[in-house]
């Protein structure tokens, strides 16, 4: 079932927030909180159609009734999940409108909802579009919480990435180690969001070529990851592919394809067979085996993955 996937989301910050107390009884709420139990069991056909209910009930209530962009942004982040892009974007960017005029520009719904639309744009490509939307979010954030808050790491996260992309190394690494730093005061060194940015930290290390230090990154987040969720959790098998790149870019086959054979058990046991993310892996996997004369077995995972991303097409 495909919802187990959706629920691993880190750093993107799609929430679904609760409808307020006040229309506890209300029956926008009964079908928002329909939708959120139908999303947490992979429903998404039922989500939708819950969703999609709540928005048309919170229509009733005005135009620019909260509630409704609410709403409107739990629609918008199951499509965003499904790849349904062109879907998601009008509803986000309704939202974003509501709660500019009904909250203020300082508010952090507002921030959310920035942030959600960033993330959407980065899917897209929309790497220019995405960045100011992150520096405004960051803005309010750091405004409402203070700088050494939890959530400000989280958005200075999600702005490094773009920032590694468009190759503003420097900039991107002041950014996660000022993260790094907000997330282990605020939590401690053992708690999830520290293995987030020590990954983010890792592709950095690639950037710059740095592959030792760029493993010892991704062997810290592992160890969190699973003293968090246990070993076999899609973050632990996501962060142990990247580690066998990083062993394998080192020279060390021997021990990236141990890796690379754990990466793809975990991900298979917890994904599934045929889900997107196994196909790099297997294609990652069988550049190794190319580059140590077994071609027969590279063929076999190199078709594997092709079969994989022609049933994702969304997800190439």
């Amino acid at each position: 079932m495909p919802g187990k996937r959706a629920l691993t989301i880190g750093l993107a910050l799609l929430l679904f927030w609760s409808v307020p107390g006040y229309a506890q009884e209300s029956v926008v709420e009964a079908h928002a909180a329909a939708g959120v139990t139908a999303f947490r069991q992979g429903d998404y056909e039922g989500a939708e159609k819950a969703f999609k209910a709540a928005v048309e009930e919170a229509e009733k209530l005005g135009p620019d009734a909260p509630i409704l962009a609410t709403n409107l942004n739990n629609l918008a982040a199951l499509y965003k999940i499904q790849g349904k892009f062109g879907a998601a974007e009008p509803l986000f960017e309704r939202a974003l409108a509501i709660r500019e005029k009904a909250l203020g520009p300082d508010h952090p719904n507002v921030a959310t909802t920035l942030n959600n639309l960033a993330v959407l744009y980065k899917s897209q490509g929309k790497l220019a579009e995405a960045v100011p939307l992150y520096e405004r979010a960051l803005v309010i954030r750091e405004k409402h919480f203070g700088r050494d808050h939890p959530s400000v790491a989280t958005q200075l996260n999600n702005l490094a990435t773009i920032l590694l992309v468009l190759n503003h190394l420097d900039k991107a690494g002041a950014m996660l180690e000022r993260a790094l730093a907000i997330y282990e005061k605020a939590l401690g060194p053992d708690h999830p969001g520290v293995a987030g940015t020590l990954s983010n930290l890792a592709q950095l290390r690639r950037a710059q070529g740095r592959h030792a230090d760029e493993a010892s990154l991704l062997a810290r987040a592992l160890a969190i990851f699973e003293k968090a969720h246990g070993p076999n959790h899609p973050n632990a098998g996501k962060t142990v592919a990247a580690l066998a790149e990083a062993l394998h870019r080192q020279g060390l086959a021997a021990q990236a394809e141990r890796q690379f054979k754990r990466a793809i058990s975990v991900l298979e046991s917890t994904l599934g067979a045929e889900d997107a993310s196994l196909a790099p892996v297997l294609e990652d996997y069988a550049k190794l085996l190319r580059g140590t004369d077994r071609a027969e077995a590279a063929r076999a995972l190199e078709a594997r993955a092709k079969a994989i991303r022609e049933k994702n097409p969304e997800k190439k």
